[in-house]
């Protein structure tokens, strides 16, 4: 079918199509169900990043995005930080994103909650822009509730390896593994956003 187009469209150059030409998309899928390592490159979709809080500036952040903490600290909150733009080439087996030192938003937390968003442009503030989506939340579990929650610190990781990303978190006290995940909300097709 694809051969017949072309050589419709084409009628002036001699189209060239190889033996066993039906098969290589199929070869391809197998091969790589074999060895996900194979694909060198993914190339980034979206700009993807975290919600973030930081210090609040006035006549800088909008005032909607005002917060004040437990420690009476106003912060900005929903600002977008990013961990990998759009059109980057993401490697197999790559960090994409690492961060030192995350505690709990609040005191009684008993684990530390980053959400992921990915937005259609490349330079985004807010997670509340039209250009943002909500992808999900990482969550780390297991941390110690006998410290306070500035002493519950967690380095998390995530490394892109094929279809999956895998995340790993350490409690930066102990040096103790901790239970990380990535909840997408039923987004199945995250494999297609990298």
């Amino acid at each position: 079918m694809l051969s017949g187009a072309i050589r419709e469209n084409c009628s002036s150059r001699k189209a060239i199509v190889p033996e066993g030409a039906s098969l290589t998309v199929l070869k391809g899928a197998v091969q790589y169900g074999y060895d996900q390592s194979i694909i060198v490159y993914r190339v980034a979709r979206y700009t993807y990043g975290v919600a973030v809080r930081g210090d609040f500036i006035d006549g800088v952040h909008p005032k909607e995005h005002l917060v004040v903490n437990d420690e009476g600290k106003r912060l900005c909150r929903n600002m977008f930080d990013p961990f990998l733009t759009q059109g980057t080439l993401v490697r197999y087996d790559q960090i994409v994103y690492e961060w030192k030192g995350c505690v709990p938003l609040e005191p009684k937390d008993e684990y530390v909650n980053i959400p992921i968003f990915a937005s259609t442009v490349k330079d985004t503030k807010f997670t509340t822009n039209d250009c943002c989506f909500f992808l999900g939340n990482l969550r780390v579990t297991g941390l110690d509730m006998s410290i306070p929650r500035s002493q519950r610190r967690v380095d998390v990781t995530i490394r892109h390896k094929g279809t999956d990303l895998h995340v790993h978190a350490t409690d930066t006290r102990s040096g103790r593994k901790l239970d990380a995940y990535i909840d997408l909300l039923d987004k199945a097709d995250i494999v297609n956003l990298i």
